[in-house]
């Protein structure tokens, strides 16, 4: 409204033939006024108004807060704590997969590459030896990094042209990989410190398991190993037959899929490998209680307050000679 260079201002001012910038200095202080009523107001009848409360800090979360309560094998154990495994995907990845390696040991302070050859989504993370897991992917066109957490789970992508040189490629997408710690300092804190990418701030109750449709026509699970639907016996590519005592196919698919992530205990109607028909159940399983630190489950029963991410000393990185 009192933008000098608003068209609605420059308008008027031509109009009129008044300076822009005193219609800027007359109308300011109005502006003053309304904007300071309304910050009053949302201040004192924000809860009423917008259904949470607003300007609320959450606190930062402690590790201690994420492991309280926690399932066996939902993080990593303390010793692997800022150590990630760096893999390569073929043969053409190994040079971009060296660099990548050796530039976090050496330039990211406190933190260590290591190799690794064991899937991590094949068991969970309580005797892995990282937190994270870098895969190196080297294609024709891109040089790519695929982060997920010591069980697995997806939590970042990024690629890059090829270019002439694997290894400056290699560098330039963990800069990606880098720019996303900064942009999301408080999941990169929890998985580069215990294993899992969890906003304690933004997080909700959840069973760490999700739900896919394949070619086939048949209802999938995918589930992180560790999580609480790990621990009850759910796998990833069970068929998800019933869900709640009823065919899936009742409720359709975007509903089915959705109730993945309401952080309720479904009961499931699965079935594993091959089976006479889609409604043959060999397996119920029924879900516990979900992951859920204490500020979460405090939150879920009332509302959900507004976040500002700080920086911590974790985030500091240097390059040593």
């Amino acid at each position: 409204m009192c933008d000098p260079t608003n068209t609605q201002n420059v308008w008027v001012a031509n109009f009129t033939g008044v300076r822009v910038d005193e219609i800027t200095k007359m109308t300011l202080p109005y502006q003053i006024a309304v904007a300071t009523v309304a910050v009053i107001v949302v201040a004192i009848f924000g809860r009423s108004l917008l259904g949470v409360q607003p300007f609320a800090i959450a606190a930062p979360a402690h590790a201690s807060e994420l492991v309280r309560g926690a399932p066996p094998g939902l993080f990593a154990p303390q010793s692997a704590r800022r150590t990630i495994a760096v893999v390569a995907a073929n043969d053409d990845s190994r040079a971009a997969r060296d660099e990548i390696a050796r530039e976090i040991s050496r330039g990211w302070l406190g933190f260590a590459a290591v190799d690794a050859t064991a899937d991590p989504g094949a068991s969970d993370c309580a005797a892995k030896t990282y937190v994270a897991f870098a895969r190196v992917v080297v294609t024709t066109n891109d040089v790519g990094l695929e982060l997920s957490d010591c069980a697995g789970w997806p939590v970042g992508q990024w690629y890059v042209p090829r270019g002439a040189s694997d290894r400056a490629a290699g560098l330039a997408v963990l800069f990606r990989m880098r720019t996303w710690t900064l942009e999301s300092p408080a999941l990169a804190e929890s998985l580069f410190d215990r294993g899992l990418a969890y906003d304690v701030s933004r997080g909700k109750p959840t069973y760490f398991y999700t739900l896919f449709k394949t070619t086939d026509g048949q209802m999938r699970a995918y589930v992180r190993p560790g999580g609480p639907a790990y621990v009850v016996g759910l796998r990833t590519n069970d068929i998800v037959v019933k869900l709640d005592e009823k065919f899936w196919w009742e409720y359709g698919t975007f509903q089915t899929q959705k109730r993945a992530y309401d952080g309720l205990p479904h009961v499931f109607g699965i079935a594993r490998g091959k089976v006479p028909s889609v409604e043959t159940v060999t397996q119920t399983i029924a879900l516990g209680e979900p992951f859920a630190p204490a500020s979460v489950a405090s939150r879920a029963a009332n509302t959900i307050p507004i976040h500002r991410n700080t920086c911590g000393e974790w985030l500091c990185f240097t390059r040593r000679s």
